[in-house]
């Protein structure tokens, strides 16, 4: 038998790398003005680096041209991500409310599925007190 030590790939998971994914929000439960928010701030921020382009072109230093580029791109690529990242934050403070009502529904289920077997047993009642004697 071979063991899963550092190294040793077998048994890790094979997942295909998808970039698509990045845009197309497949497995993304947005609300509804969360999508169209962030393809707005992204078409927004691909039409600000077309413009950055543009005026870039306009300089007769070409060197100062090709890193301007390159660098408007780089901007371009990186907003994407921080994009997704950002609006991945807003999901997770939308979904707050909906985690606080599934816990209050989680512990009123855990509450009665105790009152019934501890009326098969031994009820513990706490009284508020500790339990431990202190010393004066």
């Amino acid at each position: 038998m071979i063991a899963n030590v550092a190294g040793n790939d077998d048994f890790m998971p094979q997942v295909k790398p998808d970039c698509g994914e990045l845009l197309t929000f497949r497995a993304w439960a947005a609300s509804g003005w969360v999508r169209p928010m962030f393809y707005f701030s992204i078409i927004t921020v691909f039409v600000l680096c077309i413009l950055g382009m543009i005026v870039m072109g306009y300089n007769d230093d070409g060197v100062y041209v090709f890193f301007g580029i390159v660098a408007i791109l780089c901007v371009c690529v990186g907003s994407i991500l921080y994009h997704r990242i950002f609006f991945e934050m807003i999901m997770g403070c939308l979904q707050i409310p909906r985690l606080i009502i599934a816990v209050e529904k989680l512990e009123s289920a855990m509450r009665q599925d105790l009152e019934t077997k501890s009326s098969m047993g031994v009820q513990v009642i706490d009284d508020g007190e500790n339990s431990f004697p202190t010393q004066m």
